[in-house]
């Protein structure tokens, strides 16, 4: 950190704003979805649930409470919550949110976005549903 201090230090008549914190957060988990065979042994043996009641209510419930949470924290700061599908500039986004509403620090935004990833559906199994990708 010393060495980017010393460079606003050095550079200060030239910068107009500097970013003191991550520009992004990515979220990691251990939740392992690669394959159904991985989520369908995580929901049976660490959740101990039935698929479908994983599936119609338990995944819905948390991806509901991450979105209201962000919605949250985003009108607790008094800055936008913007959601979109498919590919956008994040970064052009950001940047004109900065120059739209003036910011010097703090947060930005928030901006949710569906990309595609690997999904599961339930499906017709020998004895007991199973996930498939979907």
């Amino acid at each position: 950190m010393k060495t980017v201090c010393t460079f606003l230090v050095k550079f200060a008549s030239v910068i107009s704003w500097a970013l003191s914190c991550f520009d992004r957060v990515i979220f990691k988990g251990h939740l392992p979805i690669s394959r159904p065979y991985e989520i369908e042994n995580f929901v049976d043996y660490v959740l101990k649930m039935r698929r479908a009641d994983f599936m119609e209510t338990l995944a819905p419930h948390w991806s509901n409470r991450l979105v209201q949470y962000a919605k949250g924290f985003a009108e607790k700061a008094g800055r936008l919550y913007e959601y979109h599908q498919g590919a956008i500039d994040k970064d052009a986004w950001a940047k004109e949110q900065i120059a739209t509403h003036k910011l010097r620090e703090g947060l930005v935004g928030v901006l949710c976005v569906m990309e595609t990833c690997a999904t599961f559906k339930l499906g017709y199994g020998e004895g007991r549903p199973m996930l498939v990708p979907r």
